[in-house]
């Protein structure tokens, strides 16, 4: 019978989730075999089973079937983490089409099902059962099915909540209320396809971002039981679904987006970034997507926002691919806001930069339409520049960067072009003469900090409307909105003056946006740090200090791309040695190269990354989970 209501089982001592929803064969069973003095033939109780579909190019004699089940599960026991040889006790074969197979009583199949343990065989015809189904672990009573979800710890603390999908409507979602992360089987989903591009991949929402069914917090307690659950997907995310992607949870965030250090997180605890020896800062406010993505090979991409960093400062503390994309590229509707107009972006980290490259095709589809792009395969005309006075300053930075930065030469077949950022702006009285420094010391933080403060006023109004309370908020957020609720409109204005001057120049002088037969610049930049930073540390300064500091106060480096509205690509390259006073012993923290492209580019970046990565010997494209972002030191 079908189960009531959603059921946790164990399976070979693993936990799953199952859900309500179930399938119930209409079609013809027909008993094949069954293991030594065992008497059952049908499943009388809730019991693991496995679903093999054989396809059209299966032949339908005996030992080529024993071959087709044995090269079958292979792939699925190096593929697919759900699925276990404890779902082989009761397996159900399905052909192609009625009467395609023949099976009896023969050698292969007897030798094959003694070795998987397996109880009970069948064969199934249902070919005419409309839905298709599709294979893999199941668990079953009688002629009912239900897909199973394992539960995967979240021994990191990355998530908020977990999520599934209704039985009514899979584009809306509930919280399973589990204590691990239910993750569905590989097996489920078709291979990834033109049409589907991210089937079966699994995703983890930052908390900020809106997904139907569950509340978003932006990491205040307050803020979800105000408004509750959502009733739409952002846009980003309905386009993941439509590419076949699986939702399967809200990553935390700092609270409202904001720069918060791990110990300034007050209603929830900061994730752990796993790199090094543990304790390193997950880093900003996108620390629990960043952190599902480094440390569980059961997520595949996690989805995060960026205002002033914090995409490619937490792609950097974690070792990861992460994109800040072009201002506008992909939509922000669905978004909780803090600076909409001006600074805020969302893009994806991924551990892959194939997979980075086909979730930005998918998030950006169709709304980028400027025709001018980066074009990857004509990199015989793409100029190389390099910031000497920017690596200038870190020569241990610029020595860990040349060896990338030469083969990145080798492949494009260029030479670098020096460039000096600083002195050229203030060499041709960009600003009346200032340096880029002196003119950009309030730009970025005035205009973050206005909007911020400004964006979340509503929900202070309406909570305390509500409640006849004021809402609670982290010492660090109410400091950062003091510093916005003195910002008057006139320097609000000012602000965005100054910005359109840098604005302006990046994309006449350094980074413009060509026509395809004319050269297009790639802007190679530092990204990370080359030192640890521990989770439990301000580094050295008070909260007032700190917060101060990660307003955007002063000019970083990463502000051409932000203030530009350009692509801003982190790649991991390599990993720093370290003595931990956490382990005391050495480790490693990630080493990264940032990579700027012209307003629109983002697609075209990083398939270009992907193609570089993947030819030079000694690079990877790929990292790993763990500690270690690469297996050994590199």
């Amino acid at each position: 019978m079908a189960l009531p209501r959603a059921s946790l089982v164990s399976i070979g001592e693993v936990p799953y989730y199952v859900p309500a929803s179930s399938r119930k064969i209409a079609s013809s069973l027909t008993h094949i075999w069954s293991a030594p003095k065992s008497k059952e033939k049908i499943p009388s109780e809730f019991a693991p089973c496995t679903i093999f579909l054989c396809d059209d190019a299966t032949p339908g004699s005996p030992s080529s079937l024993s071959s087709f089940l044995n090269k079958t599960l292979s792939l699925w026991l190096a593929t697919d983490d759900v699925f276990s040889k404890d779902f082989l006790k009761h397996v159900y074969i399905v052909p192609s089409a009625p009467a395609t197979l023949t099976v009896g009583d023969t050698d292969e199949l007897d030798i094959l099902f003694k070795e998987w343990g397996v109880t009970t065989a069948h064969l199934l015809d249902l070919a005419d059962d409309g839905c298709p189904w599709m294979p893999g672990p199941y668990v079953n009573s009688g002629s009912v099915f239900h897909a199973v979800w394992r539960l995967f710890p979240d021994t990191n603390g990355a998530f908020m909540f977990p999520t599934v999908p209704t039985e009514q409507d899979p584009r809306r979602f509930v919280n399973p209320g589990t204590a691990g992360v239910p993750v569905p089987s590989r097996c489920y989903y078709p291979m990834p396809s033109p049409e589907k591009p991210l089937s079966g991949m699994r995703v983890a929402i930052k908390d900020n971002i809106d997904v139907a069914g569950v509340p978003t917090s932006v990491g205040s307690r307050a803020f979800s039981e105000l408004y509750g659950t959502r009733d739409k997907n952002a846009l980003c995310v309905e386009r993941l679904l439509d590419a076949g992607a699986v939702i399967i949870g809200k990553a935390k965030t700092v609270q409202f987006a904001s720069g918060e250090g791990a110990r300034d997180w007050i209603d929830y605890q900061a994730p752990f970034n796993p790199r090094g020896d543990g304790y390193q800062d997950p880093e900003c406010s996108s620390a629990g997507s960043a952190t599902a993505c480094s440390a569980y090979d059961w997520v595949d991409v996690a989805l995060g926002t960026d205002t002033i960093g914090s995409i490619v400062g937490p792609a950097a503390h974690h070792g990861l691919f992460g994109l800040r994309p072009s201002l506008g590229s992909v939509p922000m509707s669905g978004i909780v806001p803090f600076s909409k107009r001006e600074l805020d972006t969302v893009g994806p980290f991924t551990r892959s930069a194939s997979l980075a490259t086909k979730v930005m095709q998918v998030l950006t589809a169709a709304e980028t339409t400027e025709p001018r792009r980066l074009e990857p395969r004509r990199w015989e005309n793409i100029q190389l520049l390099y910031p000497a006075d920017i690596f200038g300053s870190s020569p241990e930075y610029s020595a860990f960067a040349e060896p990338f930065i030469q083969h990145l030469e080798e492949f494009l077949d260029v030479k670098r072009v020096n460039i000096d950022i600083r002195g050229k702006f203030k060499e041709e009285k960009v600003a009346g003469g200032k340096s880029i420094d002196e003119f950009l010391s309030q730009t970025t933080a005035r205009i973050q900090l206005f909007d911020c403060y400004r964006s979340c006023a509503p929900f202070l109004e309406e909570y305390k409307k509500k409640f006849n309370k004021t809402a609670f908020a982290d010492p660090y957020i109410r400091f950062k909105w003091a510093l916005g609720k003195k910002i008057t409109q006139e320097q609000y204005d000012e602000a965005i003056a100054e910005r359109d001057v840098l604005k302006e120049r990046v994309l006449r002088k350094i980074i413009p946006q060509n026509a395809r037969n004319e050269a297009q610049s790639i802007l190679i930049m530092p990204n990370g740090k080359m030192e640890e930073l521990y989770r439990y540390h301000y580094d050295g300064r008070t909260l007032e200090e700190e917060a101060s500091l990660k307003q955007g106060y002063g000019f970083k480096d990463n502000f051409l791309a932000i203030l530009s509205g350009l692509p801003f690509f982190n790649v991991p390259v390599g990993q720093i040695p370290y003595v931990s006073t956490v382990t005391e012993r050495s480790e490693v923290i990630p080493g990264n190269i940032g990579l700027i492209g012209p307003k629109g580019s983002d697609v075209a970046l990083l398939q270009l990354v992907e193609k570089f990565l993947d030819s030079i010997p000694g690079l990877r494209s790929c990292v790993r989970t763990g500690t270690k972002a690469f297996g050994d030191t590199i």
